[in-house]
């Protein structure tokens, strides 16, 4: 975690999803691994969503919303997630989120290495050009 000035503790999030509860986080608790050895465990906070749509509301989706709020009391610095459907299906949400990310600079880095690209470039643009829903 980084000590800001404001005194507040910027956490490095390792958010995964899955839709149905019979999946596992596997396989993208092994595709982050790598990237949390890099942090001390005070800094790191993961959060998992287990049997969880990504199309149901943020209101039943209580990891995220979590995020969300800490996003807003700039609490995170940095977020890994396997790919942007582990945020959002829906494009309109994920563009919303990405402009809260922006806007409290907050980073996001995909862990996995199908999608073309590793670091959110905060352009709609081309980080919705990589998608593949």
């Amino acid at each position: 975690m980084i000590q800001t000035k404001e005194n507040i503790t910027k956490y490095k999030v390792f958010y995964r999803r899955t839709n149905i509860t019979n999946q596992n986080l596997e396989m993208q608790e092994s595709a982050d691994a790598l990237y949390r050895e890099n942090y001390s465990p005070s800094e790191i906070l993961i959060m998992n969503e287990n049997g969880v749509s990504a199309n149901t509301t943020i209101e039943n989706r209580p990891q995220l919303k979590r995020l969300i709020q800490m996003i807003m009391k700039d609490q995170i610095d940095l977020i890994y997630v396997y790919d942007r459907s582990r945020l959002f299906r829906n494009f309109y949400l994920f563009n919303d989120f990405l402009l809260l990310c922006k806007k409290h600079n907050v980073n996001i880095f995909y862990t996995s290495t199908g999608n073309g690209y590793q670091q959110e470039t905060h352009c709609t643009f081309l980080d919705n050009l990589f998608i593949k829903d």
